[in-house]
């Protein structure tokens, strides 16, 4: 995955979709359930910072494993690794940037959603 920064005119712009234009939910239902997916298979992230003006990362332990969260300064041309299934993360540069993403995933397990119901009410 390539990451970059957007400034604000550009952000503006974007508007996220509604859930509620959608006819058929077969589509969310299947998107949702991929995401879900990637998600609980990621073991370890690779980031690799191609270009920032500084920044920081934020490395944050999953549950109560005893550990306390670690901060790396953000730089040029530097790769982290960690692991995603126990650690958690925030990735906060300043000015434009780019990096790239990837994951190591874990064995897929068998998990499907039979049934999904959207409640969009307020």
């Amino acid at each position: 995955m390539v990451r970059t920064s957007i400034d604000r005119m550009e952000e503006d712009e974007l508007y996220p979709e509604s859930l509620e234009d959608e006819d058929d939910t077969t589509e969310i239902a299947a998107l949702v359930e991929a995401y879900i997916r990637f998600a609980s298979r990621r073991k370890l992230c690779i980031l690799s910072t191609i270009y920032n003006e500084g920044g920081d990362l934020w490395l944050y332990p999953r549950g109560e494993t005893g550990t306390t969260s670690v901060h790396l300064p953000v730089t040029t041309n530097k790769i982290v690794l960690f692991r995603h299934d126990l650690m958690d993360y925030s990735y906060q540069v300043s000015g434009p940037s780019v990096a790239l993403q990837t994951w190591v995933l874990d064995e897929p397990s068998t998990v499907s959603i039979k049934n999904m119901q959207l409640s969009l009410a307020s």
